[in-house]
């Protein structure tokens, strides 16, 4: 009785609690159930220890309690000044790495608030956004674009006075399509500027908070935006030639398209007859996707199309770049420092993924290099074309 007694009590706790009474099955609330795999056996094998009464998994702290021979264990949010020193030691070198910032941030700074979304946008222009990282229901999505009316961080935008963050609640922004469906709670948000540049996006939070108090989460996404606009305001300027181009990004994909590609390759094309900074371009068709017009089968096709172009993402460095030609065709922009990105390991390990899903997905990709058309952006492509061809004819 007493067991079913403590089971309600934190049922609706927003942590995680486990009661384990030996002869009798565990007891767990919701929120230990959505733990990973990984984390339950981390706690699991840490029950059975004799020390340690405290068990950190990320944002999280375990404590145990014993009465004999039960054991109850408790989550309680991890201390601020903990929080942001996790968020620095973790983003900084991720930012480092490579692959797109915006994206990278959100993929950090997601799980350590733990609430229910977390979006890391880009301004586009004057009337839309491009949320470049997007972390909802304890996963990151494929990029997206925002139309900037109706969205709640319109107002962080709105003008370039003082303020630059926000602290408000979801039902005021019934037209914004991330929160369509929320249930009304907590909104964060925090403008990004630059040292010579204001409102060059943002990061938001949505949700009631799982591990971290509200005003925890608001040091977090502006500790976050901080280091964000420290590391683009520092960072060498890239080769693409995106913001001159007026091309929406793709619906489905989130990804830009071929002009924004054809004015990025002839960017590409100058920095090499100018220091002879050598990039890669991989053409890459991705083969055996369902393509008929059944519902069930189109949005099957949908959903592994977002899966390949956010794993592409993922699989960037900062400098690298991914667009999507239509149909099953993309193409990726690289610049070369000391030697070639392994493309071709890095797509197996994206096809590994995939074929999960559907075990029948290939893909055939060719790569062609400016060098070797002595910067003519024109036979650079052709040259690509001409090896994808070939590679389609061997393998047909």
């Amino acid at each position: 009785m007493k067991r079913k007694t403590l089971s309600r009590l934190f049922a609706g706790m927003q942590l995680p609690f486990l009661l384990r009474t030996p002869g009798k099955e565990i007891c767990t609330n919701e929120a230990y159930e959505q733990l990973t795999v990984d984390h339950k056996h981390q706690i699991q094998q840490w029950i059975e220890e004799k020390n340690n009464p405290l068990l950190q998994l990320d944002t999280l702290q375990l404590q145990r309690l014993r009465a004999g021979k039960h054991t109850a264990i408790i989550g309680y949010p991890e201390k601020d000044p903990n929080l942001q020193r996790t968020l620095m030691l973790q983003l900084l070198p991720a930012l480092q790495a490579g692959g797109d910032p915006f994206n990278t941030t959100a993929r950090i700074l997601g799980p350590l608030l733990g609430w229910q979304g977390c979006v890391v946008a880009k301004r586009k222009s004057a009337k839309s956004l491009d949320l470049l990282g997007l972390w909802q229901s304890g996963s990151l999505q494929p990029p997206r674009h925002q139309i900037m009316a109706g969205s709640a961080a319109f107002a962080l935008y709105e003008s370039d006075g003082i303020t630059s963050h926000m602290q408000t609640s979801t039902s005021h922004f019934p037209l914004d399509d991330l929160l369509i469906g929320q249930r009304d709670c907590a909104l964060l948000g925090h403008r990004i500027d630059l040292p010579s540049q204001k409102a060059i996006g943002h990061i938001a939070a949505w949700g009631p908070p799982d591990h971290a108090s509200i005003d925890i989460a608001n040091q977090l996404i502006g500790c976050a935006a901080d280091l964000l606009a420290a590391f683009l305001a520092a960072a060498p300027k890239s080769f693409g030639a995106q913001e001159s181009c007026n091309e929406p990004l793709d619906m489905l994909t989130g990804l830009p398209g071929r002009r924004r590609f054809d004015l990025a390759l002839q960017q590409a094309a100058e920095h090499y007859r100018q220091d002879k900074q050598d990039c890669l371009i991989a053409l890459i068709n991705l083969k055996n996707l369902p393509l008929d017009n059944m519902p069930g089968t189109r949005l099957q096709s949908d959903v592994l199309l977002k899966a390949f172009s956010h794993e592409l993402l993922n699989i960037c460095r900062r400098k690298d770049q991914v667009y999507f030609f239509g149909g099953t065709e993309f193409v990726m922009l690289m610049p070369i420092t000391d030697r070639a990105p392994p493309v071709a390991k890095r797509l197996d390990k994206v096809m590994h993924e995939l074929q999960k899903q559907s075990p029948e997905l290939t893909t055939i990709f060719a790569m062609a290099q400016l060098s070797e058309t002595h910067g003519s952006s024109k036979a650079l492509m052709l040259l690509a074309d001409q090896r994808i061809n070939e590679k389609s004819q061997t393998d047909s």
